[in-house]
């Protein structure tokens, strides 16, 4: 393909290692947002323990 007197040279390897790459990148970025909700999950956890054992330590 010709661009202003320039030769553009689209290598269709090169598209499939940037879609690729682009994938992984979401598939990551999904992840690290399970593990954030996962973790937030865990501390509601601890504090609910905490404060139910602590009401049963003070009665």
């Amino acid at each position: 393909m010709k661009f202003g007197g320039l030769c553009v040279c689209v290598c269709v390897s090169d598209i499939d290692q940037q879609e690729k790459r682009l994938e992984e990148e979401e598939a990551e970025a999904q992840l690290n947002m399970e593990l954030t909700e996962e973790v937030a999950h865990a501390k509601m956890a601890r504090n609910l323990r905490n404060k139910i054992h602590g009401n049963c330590i003070d009665k």
